[in-house]
């Protein structure tokens, strides 16, 4: 990954097992899905808590993105972006073992 912008999760050392059962969970959705909506995982690892290294997404949190064009938004673009986020969901659904793990699986690629 040389030259390239990643963003990069860990988790802190006092996780639960529960919460680190999910985060497994999560890595082997993200490990088994490539759909252009879905970030791609680019690395794993756990030394010794789980960590994931995923593709940078240009121009912020969507929420961040939203809240700041405000009113601005066209019913299109609106419409645009909730096709992307649920196109990308059915495909986290689509590879998740339960529905549960999906909810720890938030890594949504949107285009404006």
């Amino acid at each position: 990954m040389p030259g390239r912008k990643v963003f990069i999760k860990s988790v802190k050392s006092d996780v639960s097992d529960h919460q680190l059962k999910q985060i497994r969970a999560e890595i082997d959705i993200l490990q088994s899905i490539s759909h252009r909506n879905v970030v791609p995982l680019r690395a794993y690892f756990e030394n010794p808590l789980p960590t994931i290294v995923l593709d940078w997404v240009e121009g912020g949190d969507l929420a961040a993105h939203v809240a700041a064009r405000g009113n601005s938004l066209s019913w299109n673009e609106r419409l645009n972006w909730l096709q992307q986020i649920a196109s990308g969901l059915i495909a986290i659904h689509k590879c998740s073992v339960a529905p549960h793990h999906t909810s720890a699986c938030c890594f949504a690629r949107v285009k404006s």
